[in-house]
């Protein structure tokens, strides 16, 4: 007879194990990409490129799920989130420097419009997408604060098409071993 375990906790899935290998080599490999060979060919600044690879590894993260259906899910909130920031931040940096005020004004503005299109539940990550991407063009070179949201994008994009590549990977493998 199989033991249960304990109250809250479950018993050790082989899966879950190797989902979590898969991720951590996955988000390395990421972050080496994108420091090591995107970064320099966009010429972006060292800090640049560290920060496009971290956001690169959040999209990997963000997207990372044994089910198609999650995947799917994952990467269509996290795109369209980076895309409406995308959008406002882009428009605000070629009018405007960072200030406090900008960025209540840009999370606001970010917010409502991720309800104007029937999307509330992005409200949240699009505000945290504008708030990192008006922080991360401060720290930059005035003259190319308004390059950083369309690299956040780029970076965006290749998290999550390798975040989607490596858990369907995971996820034919496994379908493989149970067959």
């Amino acid at each position: 007879m199989k033991r249960a375990a304990p109250l809250g906790r479950t018993a050790f899935d082989p899966t879950e194990a190797a989902a979590a290998v898969v991720l951590a080599v996955t988000s390395g490999a990421v972050f080496l990409l994108m420091k090591q060979v995107i970064g320099p060919l966009l010429s972006e600044s060292v800090e640049s490129a560290e920060i496009g690879a971290m956001w690169a590894v959040i999209s990997t993260i963000f997207v990372f799920h044994m089910s198609f259906n999650d995947r799917l899910q994952g990467a269509k909130t996290r795109l369209a989130a980076t895309a409406m920031s995308l959008v406002v931040c882009l428009v605000y940096l070629l009018l405007f420097p960072v200030t406090a005020l900008g960025i209540g004004v840009v999370i606001g503005v970010s917010s409502l419009l991720a309800v104007a299109i029937r999307q509330p539940q992005d409200a949240a990550l699009t505000a945290i997408t504008s708030t990192v991407v008006l922080i991360v063009a401060d720290l930059g070179q005035p003259d190319t604060r308004w390059l950083q949201p369309l690299l956040r994008l780029l970076d965006t994009a290749v998290g999550i098409a390798i975040g989607l590549a490596a858990a369907a990977g995971l996820g034919w493998v496994c379908a493989q071993r149970r067959n």
